[in-house]
Order: structure tokens, then sequence, then C-alpha cells
């Protein structure tokens, strides 16, 4: 039986990583370097802002689950994470 140092267990969520101007961020009432959590309105008012630029944008895992785990793995931990997934609205 295999055994782990951790298990995370979480929401598979996925960063949007897109490059905006402190001047953008302050327009939109978002502070910079920290995490701005939004509603699905807030969500697709920013996409359809910012749709120019998502050709150039970066994706990345996310959530405090896969953050954590990814992070423990660095230092050498032996790891299982179990993630939900859903279905964009």
């Amino acid at each position: 039986m295999q055994s782990f140092d951790i298990c995370g267990l979480g929401a598979a969520l996925v960063d949007t990583e897109i490059a905006v101007s402190d001047a953008d961020l302050q327009k939109w009432g978002i502070g910079k370097g920290v995490m701005t959590l939004v509603d699905e309105q807030r969500r697709r008012t920013l996409l359809d802002t910012l749709s120019e630029q998502l050709v150039t944008s970066h994706s990345a895992c996310g959530g405090s689950a896969a953050n954590t785990i990814i992070a423990a793995n660095h230092f050498g931990s032996n790891f299982f994470c179990s993630c939900k997934t859903v279905a964009d609205a």
C-alpha cells in the first residue's frame, strides 16, 4: 500500500494570467498583488474588456489545495491530490 505525506482535496481551478498596466488595475478597482474574487457578471465584463489580450495570456493551475500540494512537492513530499471540476456556465 502506497503512503503519502500529504493529501490535498479541493477545486480544480485554472488561473488565467493577463499582463495589464497599473492604470488598468486602478481603473477597475483591483488591488495589485492581491487575490480579488469576482462574481460571474464581473468575470464576464473583465474577459470582454480583455478579449484582445487573451491571445497572449497564460494559464496555470490554481486553487489553494493544488498550490499547497505543488509547494509541498518542491520540498520533497510524496503527495496525492483529488480535485473536482465544474463546467463553465
